[in-house]
């Protein structure tokens, strides 16, 4: 059975509240120290191994898994301090309220997402609904254009002829032309990155409405956009 980990911004923690009982430097497993590390370098905590582990939070918001000990590391927003144990679904409705103007959807994410009693009520399922209306309201304005260097063999003249390739053809007798040419189109990194995300939502997600959603818009924007992944950098 998953622990739960439970810290408000700038608070700490050494042991669990039920029997007192600590994680020793042997319980974390190397990939329990990948996360923590890589929060740590992030300043969303700080920690210590003396031998037990010690956590210092500081104002960042969230929740992750800590897959070797099997534990659930959540730190609450400070607001919440002294109320019930629902925080996130606190958290996640204050946040879609805020981010969300159109009350139908509020009400509806609030119904279906964040009262059901067998789903737990963390932040994953609000930043992919978020999502999946942001892209959706991308399609209804129209998604961004750009002009896409193209460059190939054409049976008619297009744009710049370049003559080094050209000169090839012409000596292998291609009756082609060698062109460059720039067209505007939507299949522009911009788009290829929200087609990446909503792929990865579509498997990530534990909330089948999320999934069917955002499957029909993923669909939609393939029709246009290549699905090919874009690395961190051009991101």
């Amino acid at each position: 059975m998953t622990r739960d980990i439970i810290l408000f911004e700038h608070d700490s923690w050494d042991h669990f509240p039920d029997d007192e009982s600590r994680i020793h430097l042997d319980e974390l497993k190397k990939s329990d120290k990948d996360v923590l590390d890589q929060m740590r370098k992030k300043k969303y905590i700080d920690y210590s191994l003396t031998p037990n582990l010690e956590l210092t939070s500081k104002n960042f918001v969230g929740s992750v898994k800590l897959q070797g000990i099997d534990a659930r590391l959540s730190i609450v927003p400070k607001m919440f301090k002294g109320s019930s144990t629902a925080w996130w679904k606190e958290t996640t409705v204050l946040l879609h309220f805020a981010r969300n103007k159109n009350m139908k959807n509020f009400l509806r994410t609030h119904k279906n997402y964040f009262e059901k009693e067998d789903e737990e009520p963390y932040l994953l399922p609000f930043l992919h609904l978020d999502l999946t209306e942001e892209t959706a309201s991308l399609i209804r304005q129209g998604l961004l254009k750009s002009y896409v260097v193209h460059v190939e063999n054409s049976p008619s003249m297009r744009g710049k002829l370049l003559m080094q390739q050209q000169m090839l053809n012409d000596m292998m007798l291609r009756p082609k032309f060698s062109c460059e040419f720039d067209e505007l189109e939507y299949d522009t990194p911009e788009n290829r990155v929200i087609l990446q995300a909503l792929t990865i939502v579509q498997r990530t997600s534990d909330v089948p409405e999320i999934s069917m959603e955002v499957m029909d818009r993923a669909l939609r924007l393939s029709g246009v956009v290549e699905k090919v992944a874009v690395s961190a950098p051009e991101r």
